[in-house]
């Protein structure tokens, strides 16, 4: 856990567990977090398909529905992209049904998707998204996932560090 209680999921890939889980227990406990046995916080996040497409030649009503039948879960439009998020058994699905469409994908991957989302005063948030940032700067860490929601307001003060 971060502070004020926010759930964080650091997946990692290392070729030294050690030096890995001391990396990642240090950065823990210097700013104010405690670091948990592997797979404690599982139940907190759901693990989905999500696919990044964007917008160019997309012409998102008329496509939803083929989506859908594919195993699209929620589809919406944000920041001049669309979001596809699927079960994790429909990846695959999605993915061969993007590519019958001639629809080019941006980016996809397995997320953990937080169950509920947390709101922090603004100036908690921002030191628990400074540990995520200290966390993704490590070599060995490949993802991280939170439960903070991440408010306009955030978004904005972040953006403007």
């Amino acid at each position: 856990y971060a502070p004020h209680g926010i759930a964080l999921v650091v997946e990692c890939l290392t070729d030294n567990i050690n030096r890995t889980v001391s990396n990642i227990r240090s950065i823990f406990s210097k700013n104010g977090g405690n670091l948990g046995n592997t797979g404690s916080l599982n139940f907190l996040f759901t693990r989905k398909g999500v696919f990044y497409l964007k917008t160019e030649g997309v012409d998102l009503d008329e496509i939803e529905l083929e989506l859908i039948d594919a195993g699209a879960e929620d589809v919406q439009m944000e920041d001049g992209r669309i979001i596809i998020i699927t079960a994790m058994e429909d990846f695959g699905n999605m993915q061969k049904k993007l590519d019958e469409m001639n629809i080019e994908i941006e980016n996809a991957g397995l997320e953990r998707i937080p169950n509920e989302k947390k709101k922090l005063p603004l100036e908690e948030a921002k030191k628990v998204m400074a540990i995520v940032d200290i966390f993704e700067e490590d070599d060995d860490v490949q993802n991280v996932f939170h439960n903070l929601d991440i408010t306009e307001e955030l978004e904005k003060a972040l953006n403007e560090e």
